[in-house]
């Protein structure tokens, strides 16, 4: 993972195109085969494996709105440095999928902008759950007597 990592880094190119370059199974395959030995449903295997693709014409879905909301989410997210991705790409949504998915590209800014603020409100809680679970691992440990 950390080869995948740093060679998307030096290559400025996203995780899964990293994947691809270096020749290993990417991240949404192997996702995708562990939701189905799982058997958790053909939606969330399709979100998963589809999550950088968004929807693709020509492809079949069962869940093409599933596919392009996971995708546009995935987008977003990397755009606000929200987490670690492990890779410095920030990509825009096809037009395409702005299309089906919000009908403009005014709405899609609307829509960032909400997901921004959510992500700033979510900040704080993270950060605090973060800090309680730091206090407890690093709180001394009780022995038995």
């Amino acid at each position: 993972w950390l080869t995948i990592c740093q060679n998307a880094m030096q290559e400025n190119v996203t995780i899964l195109e990293s994947e691809r370059s270096l020749d290993h199974v990417s991240h949404e395959k192997l996702g995708a085969e562990l939701i189905r030995q799982w058997q958790l449903p053909l939606l969330v295997q399709e979100a998963v494996q589809y999550h950088h693709d968004g929807f693709i014409v020509g492809k079949v879905y069962a869940y093409e709105q599933a596919v392009d909301i996971v995708h546009l989410s995935n987008l977003l997210v990397h755009s606000f440095s929200f987490g670690s991705s492990g890779h410095s790409q920030i990509r825009n949504p096809s037009k395409e999928i702005v299309r089906r998915l919000l009908s403009s590209e005014d709405a899609l800014t609307h829509v960032a902008r909400s997901v921004h603020r959510a992500l700033k409100k979510t900040e704080g809680l993270l950060e605090g759950l973060l800090a309680e679970e730091n206090a407890s691992e690093n709180a001394p440990k009780k022995t038995s007597e």
